[in-house]
C-alpha cells in the first residue's frame, strides 16, 4: 500500500496524531460507549485510519507551507547549502568528488568556485536541480539507506512544527469543553479530560515552541548530509 510506506506513517500519520490528539482524547473520555462492542471498535478503527491519512494532508501542507521560511533562516536548504564552496560542512575535496560523480552520472556540471563567487544564486538553483536528480538516484538505488531515516525524521519535525498552532488551539478548546461538561455533571472523567487536556496544552507550547525549531534544523541537516554521501558512496569508483 503505496499511500501507506514507512515515510507516510513516521512523517505524516505519526505528527497527524499527535495534532490531533486533543480530539481523540475528547471524544474517548465522552463518549464511554466507544469501546461498547468488537464490532463498533472495529468499524471505528477502519474510519480512524481513513480520517488520519485525510488530516495528514493538512499537516503536510502546513509542513511544506513553512519549509522556504525555515530555508531563508537556516540560509538554505541544507542539501543545497552543504555543496556551496563557501560553506564548511564539506571539505573541498569532497565537492570535487561530488561533482565529478554527478558530472559522470547525470552530465550535470556545477559552478566552480570563481562562478559561485560572481553568480551565488544561480548556483544555488544549480544545484538544488542537481539535488532533485540525486534524490530520485537514491529512491532506486538505495531506498532503505540513511538517508532515508533521516528524511522520515526531517518530514515529521517539519509536519509537527508547521501544525503546531492547530495543536495548541485543539488543547484550549477540549479543556473549555471539559471544564464546561465537568460543571454540569461533576464526572470524575470529565475532570481527567481536563487534567490531559492541560497536559497537550504545555506539551504543544514547549515541544512546538522551544524544541521544535532546533530538531527540524538538525534533522534537515542530518538529510542533507546523508543524502550526499550516500550518493558519493554508491558511485564510489565509477568516476
Amino acid at each position: 500500500m503505496d499511500w501507506l510506506d514507512s515515510y507516510e506513517i513516521r512523517a505524516r500519520i505519526a505528527s497527524t496524531i499527535i495534532v490531533f490528539s486533543p480530539i481523540a482524547i475528547l471524544a474517548i473520555l465522552t463518549w464511554p460507549d466507544i469501546f461498547s462492542s468488537f464490532n463498533l471498535v472495529l468499524g471505528e478503527s477502519v474510519l480512524l485510519i481513513f480520517f488520519l491519512y485525510a488530516l495528514s494532508f493538512i499537516v503536510k501542507h502546513n509542513g511544506k507551507k513553512i519549509e522556504p521560511s525555515l530555508w531563508s533562516q537556516w540560509g538554505g536548504a541544507p542539501s543545497t547549502r552543504f555543496l556551496r564552496w563557501r560553506d564548511s560542512k564539506f571539505t573541498d575535496t569532497f565537492k570535487e568528488t561530488i561533482h565529478a560523480r554527478l558530472k559522470n552520472q547525470f552530465k550535470i556540471i556545477l559552478p566552480s568556485k570563481e562562478i559561485e563567487e560572481r553568480n551565488p544564486i544561480d548556483t544555488d538553483l544549480q544545484i538544488s536541480g542537481a539535488f532533485s536528480q540525486v534524490r530520485s538516484f537514491l529512491y532506486r538505488n538505495d531506498p532503505e539507506g540513511l538517508w532515508k531515516k533521516h528524511n522520515m525524521e526531517y518530514g515529521f519535525n517539519r509536519n509537527l512544527h508547521g501544525s503546531r498552532g492547530i495543536w495548541l488551539v485543539l488543547s484550549i478548546v477540549g479543556i473549555l469543553t471539559f471544564i464546561l461538561l465537568w460543571m454540569k455533571s461533576g464526572d470524575h472523567l470529565l475532570f481527567l479530560g481536563i487534567v490531559l487536556s492541560t497536559i497537550e496544552l504545555f506539551c504543544s507550547i514547549i515541544v512546538g515552541w522551544y524544541y521544535l525549531p532546533s530538531f527540524v534544523k538538525e534533522a534537515a541537516d542530518r538529510y542533507g548530509e546523508s543524502a550526499w554521501v550516500g550518493f558519493s558512496v554508491i558511485n564510489e569508483g565509477k568516476d
